[in-house]
């Protein structure tokens, strides 16, 4: 799998009802994300990521100003 911000996005896999699907970074296998809690991939023991379809630019997460921050 290409890591580059400008790589395309993977195709869903058929447990991504949503576009969000669980993967792991060693093996690739996938996973829904809502089936059950898990961390680990259950055939190669590796850690999993989320993966969306469509994935969220900066700008979607909504940051505010700078003063929304802790006070200092």
């Amino acid at each position: 799998m290409d890591l580059a911000i400008d790589a395309p996005a993977p195709a869903a896999p058929d447990c991504a009802a949503d576009g969000t699907w669980l993967a792991c970074i060693e093996c690739d296998e996938t996973f829904a994300p809502f089936e059950a809690v898990r961390y680990t991939c259950d055939e190669c023991d590796g850690l999993l990521e989320v993966r969306y379809d469509d994935p969220p630019t900066f700008d979607e997460f909504g940051a505010g100003a700078p003063s929304d921050g802790p006070e200092r």
